[in-house]
């Protein structure tokens, strides 16, 4: 009895710890313009580019000094609309050729999708109502991967 109540206690724990570790927390435009600037990045509000767009609450394209790359940041109206926005954005990423790996996570609130061509590093997330775009060179992708790090997507 006592092996069964330890089992079904590890097993509550196990299943909360999965739980509380399966959703993470978006940036706002104003702490992802600051959190980037800090990592030396220069923030350009881009919003006027999608006023079509009525979903599109917030965008800002973040480049490296050198303007090298970039790195984009959109707030969405719903979460729903942030959903949209991430599969369009993996189904443009997947139709390029030779890809050569890729990785996908799907949590609570928080998707994320990558992948490496010859040429090409892509990365989506999805945490709420936000997302983080990045479609650089493959010699970029080591500083992609730390600045979304950083960022928490």
């Amino acid at each position: 009895m006592k092996k069964r109540l330890l089992l079904f206690t590890t097993f509550l724990f196990t299943i909360f710890f999965i739980t509380a570790c399966s959703t993470k927390t978006p940036l706002n435009s104003n702490d992802f313009v600051d959190l980037i600037e800090q990592n030396e990045y220069k923030t350009t509000n881009v919003i006027n580019q999608f006023s079509d767009y009525t979903q599109i609450k917030n965008a800002f394209i973040a480049q490296d000094k050198e303007m090298n790359y970039q790195i984009e940041y959109y707030e969405l109206d719903t979460v729903d609309s942030a959903k949209s926005f991430y599969k369009g954005n993996k189904e443009i990423f997947q139709k390029q050729e030779n890809i050569k790996s890729h990785t996908k996570v799907d949590l609570d609130n928080y998707e994320k999708y990558t992948q490496s061509t010859d040429t090409v590093y892509s990365s989506i997330s999805r945490i709420d109502n936000t997302v983080v775009y990045a479609n650089v060179k493959i010699e970029y992708k080591d500083k992609i991967i730390e600045i979304i790090k950083k960022l928490g997507y």
